[in-house]
């Protein structure tokens, strides 16, 4: 689509936790976690957008950004099916070739889990700092 690469995505599964997955960016390792579908940080030819979307504890994996809203004629990406003043939140995973992680649709995301499971460094501080007593 256009002259940028991006950089490849990494969606894993994982046996120990079998209703989660989780992703890296570029040639990270995911603990014992499983490579199910690889995608880039950029559109590419035949990729679509692939979303964590949830609503309450309701989720979805996939390219339909009305995957979890009302049916009828006209239809908000903004509001969550029966669930009223309830917005759905979406995570941008990356661009995959559609159907690619379908495996992943019933499995709940999880953006800490590869951070957890190696040495990736966090986005957060993961200890208080010590104390110094005077």
């Amino acid at each position: 689509l256009g002259s940028q690469v991006g950089r490849p995505v990494y969606l894993y599964a994982f046996e120990d936790f079998p209703d989660e997955f989780s992703a890296t960016v570029d040639n990270y390792s995911c603990g014992n976690g499983q490579v199910v579908c690889t995608g880039r940080t950029v559109p590419t030819l035949n990729s679509r957008p692939l979303y964590y979307i949830t609503c309450g504890d309701t989720s979805y994996v996939g390219s339909d950004v009305y995957a979890l809203t009302q049916n009828g004629e006209y239809r908000r990406p903004y509001a969550c099916n029966n669930q009223d003043g309830v917005n759905p939140t979406f995570e941008l995973l990356g661009y995959f070739e559609e159907g690619e992680c379908d495996v992943l649709q019933e499995l709940k995301y999880s953006d800490l889990l590869c951070s957890e499971l190696t040495d990736i460094p966090s986005t957060a501080p993961t200890q208080l700092p010590s104390s110094s007593e005077l």
